[in-house]
């Protein structure tokens, strides 16, 4: 059995510490061969990308490294030791920082976001690289090594090399570092990069400025490949043109040294950022697009599988252009016998002959949605209660593509409820018919006991009067014995009176519902010591007889509550009979109705007065708040 060495992590560092140097060192050299004005500073600078790749890679811990490899290069070129030292920590520096604002901003080293390319140009390419060439152009100066003419000029070079050098090996890097494979394309990348090479040879031999007809192979490799394929066509193109122009070949050595690098460092950034922004975008597009296809395909597999529902849509004119299973099932078209027809087949001939399949299109559009409700027809003829759901289905310019459709078959629900109502409308009539029977009893009974006891009543007080006339002398215990017999004759003629009153007072019919309800007002102030005042409207049409029956009975409920619930010390009514409605309003000052109370199911006088009201057509509200008292307000419909 073979054991493995653990290797300490302080020596793992110092070994990525010393293959960072090595890597900075290397590139450098390789950087230095295209060196101008002065021999540390290149025109195109890979050290720059090399450690910043490094730190995007790694970490920043790890900028020793590149300190390390920049002083090394610089003090073996002959530059003094402060002078080496200074250079090394403004690479560092730059690289720390370009790194540093990177990460702020979340670039992602993929570079496969048009975001993250420029965030690489900008921040790092442009600014970062400031640090590195005022940092090391100072040490120089300070040296002795360059004049102070010479700062300006070598800062420019400095600068731009250091930008060249971040734009053509970090991306080179970061995508050839990602674990993913290359598409599996090869024999075109051979091609690409044949085609590369065959066509960029011949324009950097000829001094004429056709170099720029590389661009389309530049083009081909962003789109194809993406950024790996552009950072690696920039990177191939950058080596061949620095490669020709060190020889003296090309179009970037023929006028003054300065315009030449200018030239040369302006042709290699354009044709890295060119690529890299190219190839970005179009990652973003194929990213959008795939994340498009997924969403669209959850979408279908979601709307095929739904089978109560009939989903579809529909185009510009109302043609169907998609069907689900749903779809299928409700209305009975199968997908092929339905699309391309339009949707007005599914609504009955009377209302499409009305226009309404373009009415509700046209609400969707103006309106943004249109709901309704209504008979739909199904292949077979037959009809069906449908919810129905348009909207309209815009692109983001907000041009209009189509609709989209939901339809629900109601049917069913809507026959419960059909059912539903009929019981309840049978149990309101039963109740009805109920409460006008007790009614009818109750004018009854208050009739005999008017008409019958009251009667008799007054024929044995008439029949004890003239018993008195009649007595004999000397009977003096018998007068008084008649007269207790005729107050207790008089006393059960008054309950009489009072029960007969209760059980349908003789003003509501002799008088009519003003009077009565001014008579139960004074009656409810009298019996309890609640102050109630009484508001009628000047003129008060007459009533039938069912209603206000129904109204005096809910005064009498509401009264009763006022006086059993809420404590209060005054009630106003508010009666008024207009063409068209009676209205009624109880209010009192008493403690309040809470919420609990107005739903409690064990509250009968509450659901008596509103059984009676809706038994006529009308509506009650109980409104009131703790402290603030109650109002039941009445509304009823006028009989004739």
């Amino acid at each position: 059995m073979t054991t493995r060495t653990r290797v300490p992590a302080p020596a793992v560092y110092a070994g990525k510490i010393a293959a960072i140097a090595a890597a900075y060192f290397g590139a450098a050299k390789l950087g230095l061969l295209a060196a101008v004005a002065q021999k540390v500073v290149s025109s195109a600078w890979p050290p720059s990308g090399v450690a910043l790749a490094a730190l995007l890679l790694l970490g920043l811990r790890y900028w020793p490294g590149i300190a390390l490899g920049a002083f090394l290069l610089n003090w073996t070129a002959g530059v003094p030791l402060a002078g080496a030292a200074g250079i090394a920590g403004g690479n560092a520096l730059e690289a720390v920082t370009a790194a540093w604002l990177l990460r702020r901003v979340a670039f992602r080293p993929s570079l496969e976001r048009l975001r993250d390319v420029l965030a690489l140009v900008i921040l790092a390419a442009a600014a970062s690289t400031t640090v590195s060439a005022t940092v090391g152009v100072t040490s120089l100066w300070a040296s002795g090594v360059v004049e102070r003419s010479a700062v300006g000029r070598l800062w420019i070079v400095w600068w731009s090399g250091d930008a060249l050098g971040d734009l053509l090996v970090v991306p080179l890097m970061l995508t050839w570092a990602r674990t993913t494979r290359p598409p599996g394309r090869w024999p075109e990348a051979v091609a690409l990069v044949l085609g590369l090479v065959l066509l960029t040879t011949p324009l950097l031999r000829s001094p004429l400025t056709y170099v720029y007809a590389v661009f389309p192979v530049v083009v081909w490799a962003a789109l194809r490949f993406g950024p790996r394929g552009a950072g690696s066509a920039g990177a191939l193109l950058a080596v061949m043109t620095v490669w020709y122009t060190l020889r003296g070949l090309g179009p970037f050595v023929g006028s003054t040294p300065t315009n030449n690098l200018h030239l040369l460092q302006t042709f290699l950034a354009l044709s890295s950022v060119t690529g890299l922004v190219l190839a970005a975008v179009t990652a973003e597009r194929r990213e959008a697009e795939r994340v498009a296809r997924e969403g669209e395909q959850r979408f279908r597999l979601l709307v095929e599988s739904v089978q109560d529902y009939a989903i579809f849509r529909l185009d510009p004119n109302g043609r169907v252009v998609t069907w689900n299973a749903g779809a299928e099932q409700v209305n009975g078209y199968a997908a092929p016998e339905i699309i391309g027809r339009h949707f007005s087949c599914f609504y009955p001939s009377e209302d499409a002959a009305a226009g309404k399949p373009a009415a509700n299109l046209r609400e969707a559009t103006e309106r943004g949605r249109c709901e309704t409700q209504g008979w739909r027809m199904r292949k077979d003829g037959s009809r069906y209660w449908a919810d129905v759901v348009i909207s309209p289905v815009r692109d983001e310019g907000g041009a209009l593509l189509g609709f989209a459709k939901v339809t629900r078959d109601l049917t069913e629900r809507r026959r419960a409820d059909e059912r539903v109502e009929h019981h309840r409308r049978q149990l309101r009539e039963l109740a009805a018919r109920a409460e006008a029977a007790r009614e009818a009893e109750r004018i009854r009974i208050a009739r005999e006991i008017h008409d019958e006891l009251g009667q008799a009543l007054t024929a044995l007080r008439i029949d004890l009067a003239w018993l008195r006339k009649r007595l004999p002398r000397g009977t003096a215990d018998l007068p008084g014995k008649i007269d207790g017999m005729a107050a207790i004759i008089d006393g059960t003629a008054d309950a009489l009176q009072r029960v007969a009153t209760q059980l349908r007072p003789a003003v509501l019919d002799q008088v009519g519902l003003p009077a009565a309800v001014q008579w139960q007002a004074s009656d409810f102030q009298a019996r309890t010591g609640i102050a109630c005042q009484v508001e009628l409207a000047v003129q008060q049409p007459e009533q039938d007889s069912g209603r206000a029956t129904a109204a005096f009975r809910i005064l009498q409920e509401a009264l009763t509550n006022v006086a059993r619930h809420s404590d209060a010390t005054r009630v106003l009514i508010r009666f008024a009979v207009s063409p068209g409605a009676l209205d009624l309003a109880v209010q009192d000052n008493g403690r309040g109705i809470s919420e609990g109370a107005l739903s409690d199911p064990r509250s009968l006088g509450l659901a008596g007065i509103r059984e009676r009201a809706t038994n006529l057509g009308g509506t009650v509200a109980i409104t009131g708040a703790p402290g603030r008292g109650t109002t039941v307000t009445l509304s009823m419909p006028r009989g004739g």
